[in-house]
Formats: C-alpha cells, sequence, structure tokens
C-alpha cells in the first residue's frame, strides 16, 4: 500500500485502501474522516452488484466504485474503468494495483459518440469536473475519445451495472453505447449524473428520452428524509428541467434505471413519493 492511501470501512464492503491524491488525503486525516464517498449512491450501488458482476465504471475519477465492486465480489467481478485525465488515470491504476484489483481494466479514454480526439477542460479546484465542453478560462489537454460499442468490440464483455459520471457527456455515452446496452437488455442496471448545467438546456431534454427507452422504472436518488428512491416519469422530468432542474440553477440529481431482475427488489425498502419540484 502507499503511505498517502486512506482505510475505507463501508458496512458489506470488505475494507479497501483508497488514495485521492495529497491535498484530499491530508483533509480527511486533518479532519478525522473516514472516506465515505457518496454514502447512499454507494450503498444502492452495491445493492446493484449481481453475483457475478459485469460493470462499467465510466468516468472513473480515482476509483472508488471500482474498488467498490472490486472488493464486494472478490475475483467475481469484471469491471472496465475509464478515465481520461492522466493525473486521475495515475491514482486509478495505482489504487487497483495496491488493491490487488486485477480484475478491474482501467482504460484512459474518454467515452462519446465517436472515435476521435477531445478536448479536455481542467477543473484546478474539483479534479472530478473536468469536461469536455469548452469553458473559458481553464487550462485544457488533448485526450482519446471512443464510442463504448467500439472499445466492446472484440470482447465478449456484457454488462450488468453500469455507472455514470462525465459531467455534461452523457448524451454522447448513450450514444456511442446503443449495441452494447442492447445487447444488455433487461438486465441493465444504470446509476448516472443528471447536470442540466453541464449538459446545457437542449441537450438536457434530449438526454431525458434515452434515459425512458429502456421501458423500465426510473428512480432518483434521494439522499434526504431518510433516503429515499423516488419514482420519477418522463413528463416530470421535462417539466423539472424547464423549472428546479433548469441550468440556471446549477443543480444535479443521481438517477437510477432499474434492471428487469430479482436486484430490483434489493430496492424497494427505499421507495418513497413521486419526485416533485424542489423548491426555492
Amino acid at each position: 500500500m502507499f503511505d498517502t492511501a486512506l482505510k475505507v470501512n463501508l458496512p458489506n464492503v470488505p475494507e479497501f485502501e483508497i488514495d485521492w491524491g495529497h491535498r484530499t488525503n491530508e483533509w480527511h486525516r486533518a479532519n478525522f474522516v473516514t472516506p465515505n464517498y457518496e454514502p447512499f449512491e454507494t450503498q444502492l450501488f452495491v445493492e446493484l452488484l449481481s453475483d457475478a458482476p459485469r460493470v462499467l465504471d465510466i468516468g472513473a475519477n480515482v476509483g472508488w466504485y471500482s474498488l467498490v465492486a472490486s472488493a464486494v465480489s472478490g475475483g467475481r467481478a469484471r469491471v472496465f474503468a475509464f478515465e481520461p485525465d492522466p493525473d486521475n488515470y495515475v491514482l486509478l491504476a495505482r489504487n487497483l494495483a495496491a488493491n490487488s484489483s486485477y480484475n478491474v481494466c482501467p482504460i484512459q479514454v474518454a467515452l462519446g459518440h465517436e472515435n476521435s480526439k477531445g478536448t479536455l477542460y481542467l477543473n484546478p479546484e474539483n479534479f472530478g469536473d473536468h469536461r469536455l465542453a469548452k469553458i473559458e478560462g481553464r487550462a485544457s489537454l488533448e485526450i482519446a475519445i471512443a464510442r463504448l460499442d467500439s472499445v466492446l468490440d472484440n470482447i465478449y464483455f456484457v454488462p450488468d451495472l453500469v455507472k455514470i459520471d462525465v459531467q455534461g457527456a452523457e448524451l454522447q455515452v448513450f450514444q456511442g453505447a446503443e449495441n452494447t446496452f442492447r445487447r444488455a437488455g433487461s438486465s441493465l442496471a444504470v446509476c448516472m449524473e443528471f447536470y442540466p448545467e453541464a449538459l446545457g438546456l437542449e441537450t438536457t431534454h434530449v438526454l431525458a428520452e434515452p434515459i425512458f427507452s429502456f421501458n423500465r422504472p426510473v428512480f432518483v436518488i434521494y439522499p434526504f428524509e431518510g433516503n429515499q428512491l423516488q419514482p420519477l416519469r418522463l413528463e416530470r422530468l421535462h417539466e423539472g428541467i424547464e423549472g428546479c432542474l433548469h441550468p440556471r440553477f446549477n443543480k444535479h440529481m443521481d438517477l437510477i434505471i432499474a434492471p428487469d431482475d430479482a436486484r430490483v427488489v434489493r430496492l424497494e425498502r427505499w421507495l418513497g413519493r413521486e419526485w416533485q419540484q424542489w423548491e426555492y
């Protein structure tokens, strides 16, 4: 293990260690805070792991969800972790090696709707907020972009759980993964960020359609009022995009597209009222 790494102890997850980078590690140590990143989201992610998980971690950052999947399932998981930023990728690869997570394959590429080169605009304060969309004043670097369908074209891999957190490039990911998602069928579960400020108003409305094209329940992850999964309808989402989720408010939420198998039963204890627009 690395001297800078932090131990992680989560419910129902074997202990692992993670190096977030010097600044984040030192903040945790100074404040005596044990790492517990996105606790409700992580708990739901664990519930959605199958007995032999086949996971895509899209926007892996330093590998939190990949490490969780590997730790929970031991050698039974197969995980592909995609991270385009070189600094994040180095930490991702180090974390996987330090935890002997050899069942996770890290790939230094951004996923999109075509195979090409692109520009990544870097957030100097939040290394999880690098974006493909141009942001004036940010440093940038050239990266590779690939369609998920192309990456998996010659690999026998059918995912049953996908995590997507790509700061506004979600629609491009969906467009480049049509064959993969179709092949996965009803056993596919998706955990994803929905961030209108990063997407833009028009693209946010467009992204709403493929989210509901699976014809399966969609839930808002609502980590308040005792943690809830709030059922979401397409028309209610479109209304929210023009209201409380309008890009000008810089709000985001996390969604789950439920699988059509026994894992959905594990989610039922968190079911709450239907999602309503937030008030300001």
